[in-house]
């Protein structure tokens, strides 16, 4: 995890201001599609070893109807290794919901972000339908489970970016996830220990100003930027302290025919 290091090292050493800006940027690009870099290699991954393993099983059944022991016996070495990473890769899309495994391995990167949860909410399954082309959308277009757990927390705006962080790194969070409905205040400022000197770091750099101008940025992230801005116009000293946050964090599941079709009629 020394890349994720570097990263927290970076974030420590920002302004009030970049990490505000940071804050948003991560939030929103985990509830808005970071995650589909990692869910669409992930599936293509399953689907291509489970194809492997029924391929190598139907090549196996002839070896051993030829005699082959040896080439049976490398074979056979093969699948149980194919068996073995594709285990692995069922961990970031599980077949089950595993909400007990979901929800501990919450607790530890809270834990490991010195954030204070207050509760656990677990929230109604959900279908997330990926993108398609528009020429095969019907084709290309696939399902998935969301497992939606609703979180409360405290503690500063760096253990929240560090907490964002872990969930969108495959070091610190196997399974892949999303965050949805995020809600934040600030509470309990920090003056320092000089009241005259608290608004000194807290606006914007000329360089951060410029990029929450970016009419690129305004274009394609909207909602970014007005949360960003609604941000902006709260009181400076009110950003200087503790935070309370409320979010979903949604856990991808891979679905089964079955249970497409009973959450269709669900709706």
């Amino acid at each position: 995890m020394g890349a994720f290091q570097e990263q927290i090292q970076r974030l420590s050493s920002l302004s009030m201001g970049s990490k505000i800006l940071a804050f948003v940027v991560i939030s929103l690009l985990i509830d808005a599609g970071f995650y589909l870099t990692r869910i669409k290699p992930a599936q293509g991954e399953l689907e291509q070893m489970s194809r492997e393993i029924r391929n190598k099983g139907r090549k196996n059944n002839t070896l051993e109807k030829q005699g082959f022991d040896k080439k049976l016996k490398t074979a056979s070495l093969k699948i149980e290794e194919i068996e073995r990473e594709l285990a692995k890769r069922e961990e970031t899309l599980p077949k089950e919901e595993r909400i007990e495994e979901l929800i501990s391995d919450l607790e530890k990167l809270a834990a490991v972000s010195n954030l204070q949860v207050g509760a656990y909410t677990r929230l109604a399954k959900t279908v997330f339908t990926g993108g398609g082309t528009k020429k095969k959308k019907r084709k290309s277009k696939q399902k998935f489970g969301l497992v939606p757990v609703q979180m409360n927390v405290e503690g500063t705006t760096e253990n929240l970016l560090k907490f964002f962080l872990l969930l969108g790194n495959p070091d610190g969070m196997k399974r892949l996830v999303s965050i949805s409905d995020l809600q934040i205040s600030w509470a309990n400022p920090s003056l320092g220990q000089r009241g005259d000197s608290v608004f000194e770091n807290c606006g914007l750099t000329d360089q951060e100003q410029n990029l929450v101008d970016d009419e690129r940025l305004r274009l394609s992230h909207k909602e970014l930027v007005a949360k960003l801005e609604g941000l902006l116009t709260q009181v400076c000293i009110e950003r200087q302290g503790q935070i309370k946050a409320q979010f979903t964090v949604n856990a991808f599941q891979q679905l089964s025919k079955e249970e497409l079709r009973r959450l269709k009629t669900k709706r």
